[in-house]
């Protein structure tokens, strides 16, 4: 799954505002960024990447991989913090370095999130005008399919199951986006029986007002 999500990447990066051939400054924020998989597909089409996740061990990961890199902390670095809750700690609201970005990216985080609404909210509040916001996570099951095994070990974890088109348009919209889309994978994605077999993930796209 990580070699398609990189692939539907790398094959639409106009579709998520980049240009690779553009000088100047450019930003990218990867929410829930784990040890920096997304991060390294994108890095090097921003100046500037930052990671934001809510456990320790997976900064201090994105981190390492990046000094191991040869990547400056100044061009590379995660910060430890929770962007989706009411009261967002003030290390992450008085941050400047937190703001304006050119995109911000999330996989597979979303349907952990109680609130959606809330969450994409506050990442389109940390987009410079016209900034693109991507959302990558499941499609909703498909009639007489299970999205999950109740019996699966993260299922305490799982908010909702899976989000379809209309549901991530509204959302997007809501949020104060523009040239909202969303975009099925052309391949369905291999899972274990207990995460439900076969899903499809999506790619959802919207762009600060």
């Amino acid at each position: 799954m990580g070699v398609q999500i990189e692939n539907h990447l790398k094959e639409n990066l106009s579709w998520m505002g980049i240009d690779p051939g553009k000088n100047g400054e450019s930003k990218m924020l990867d929410y829930a960024c784990g040890d920096g998989f997304l991060s390294h597909v994108l890095r090097p089409y921003f100046t500037k990447t930052v990671g934001v996740d809510l456990a320790e061990g997976m900064v201090d990961k994105y981190n390492r991989r990046a000094r191991e890199a040869g990547i400056p902390e100044s061009r590379m670095h995660a910060v430890l913090g929770d962007l989706t809750t009411p009261k967002i700690s003030p290390s992450l609201t008085e941050n400047k370095d937190l703001f304006d970005f050119d995109l911000i990216i999330t996989s597979l985080v979303l349907h952990h999130i109680e609130d959606p609404q809330h969450a994409i909210n506050r990442f389109v509040e940390r987009l410079r005008p016209a900034g693109t916001l991507v959302v990558i996570d499941f499609d909703v099951a498909k009639e007489g399919e299970a999205w999950l095994m109740a019996d699966a070990p993260t299922a305490h974890t799982i908010a909702h199951h899976g989000f379809d088109k209309a549901t991530m348009e509204n959302m997007f919209e809501t949020a104060g986006c523009k040239d909202v889309e969303y975009v099925l994978h052309k391949e369905e994605s291999k899972m274990p029986p207990h995460l439900g077999g076969k899903k499809q993930l999506f790619f959802a796209r919207g762009r600060r007002t």
